[in-house]
This record gives structure tokens, C-alpha cells and sequence, in this order.
């Protein structure tokens, strides 16, 4: 049931992120339990690099975070057909640490403004957060080629969002 209801709250997201351009913002607080990769002696980096779709991992500057990576994931250009290929779409990793509580914020345009190194979400400065910023499918890096726009639905945006919430919950288990 969580799954189902975590579904439905990312399409009405998604919906006013796109529609109605409107920033849409997820938070979840840690749990004390901590997976086995974070309490490894792993860094970061090493942690999201070793995840079986992330393409690419770099550094950029990280401001008053301990960490930011950009990172870019493979993700399915059709969940319902996935021979149809697939793209990299990029999200941003704003890291203070696994015992914070986590804020993904996801954009109806680029993520670029993340890259900046005074960067910081309003909600994550009141509480001390990670900020994983996702750039929606068909939007700057996150762009397939060739473009078919047939794949940009809100179902596989969700399901793109899903996947990289699945993804950090890896990292930030909540």
C-alpha cells in the first residue's frame, strides 16, 4: 500500500510540477537504520557509483554541503516497453550526511541551478537536509536522443522519480 500511495502523491507532484510549473518538493526523514553500503567504509561517491544503472558520478562544488555530486542514471525511455531503449537523466546530490533527513526536489525544467555552490532549498535550510534535485525527462541533460516525444508522460516521469527515490534510499534510508 505504501508504494501505491507514494505513486499517486508523485503523479499529483508531477502534474503541478508540470502543468502548473510549480516547484514540487519531497521529504523524508532518516530512520535509524542505516543500510549496509552507508555503513561501510565506502565514500559517497564509491556508494552511488557502484549502483548497477548510474552512468556517471563527478564532483562539483559543495558550497556548505560535506558533499554534491552530479550524478546521471539510465532509466527506461518506456517503463511499459523497455525495448524501446533508454536515456540518462540527471539529478543532483546535495549530501550532509545519512543521519539528516532528505529533501528531493524535483523541477518541470532543468537542474542546473543545483550546480551552484550557494545553492540551498529553502525547506533543507530550515532542517539541516540532503537535496537530491531530479531533472525531469526531455529537459536539458536529461534529454533522450533521439527525441520521441511519445515517451514524455506522467507515468514515466513518475516511474523516473520512483526510481531514483528507490535509488537514494539506498544512501538515505527513511
Amino acid at each position: 500500500h505504501k508504494i501505491i500511495i507514494m505513486k499517486r502523491l508523485l503523479s499529483v507532484f508531477l502534474f503541478l510540477s508540470f502543468f502548473f510549473n510549480i516547484q514540487a518538493v519531497l521529504v523524508y526523514s532518516q530512520s535509524a537504520v542505516v543500510t549496509e553500503a552507508v555503513a561501510s567504509s565506502e565514500s559517497l561517491a564509491e556508494i552511488l557509483s557502484n549502483f548497477e544503472d548510474v552512468v556517471s558520478c563527478s564532483p562539483v562544488e559543495k558550497g556548505e554541503f560535506a558533499e554534491k555530486w552530479e550524478v546521471t542514471v539510465r532509466q527506461p525511455l518506456d517503463y511499459e516497453n523497455p525495448e524501446a531503449g533508454s536515456f540518462g537523466q540527471r539529478f543532483i546530490v546535495c549530501h550532509r550526511g545519512t543521519d539528516r533527513p532528505t529533501v528531493i526536489v524535483t523541477e518541470g525544467y532543468c537542474a542546473s541551478y543545483a550546480l551552484r555552490p550557494g545553492y540551498l532549498d529553502e525547506i533543507a535550510r530550515h532542517c539541516g537536509a540532503n537535496v537530491v534535485v531530479v531533472e525531469h525527462r526531455y529537459f536539458e541533460k536529461s534529454t533522450p536522443s533521439p527525441r520521441e516525444w511519445k515517451y514524455l508522460t506522467v507515468a514515466n516521469a513518475m516511474n523516473d522519480l520512483h526510481r531514483i527515490r528507490t535509488l537514494m534510499g539506498e544512501v538515505y534510508p527513511g
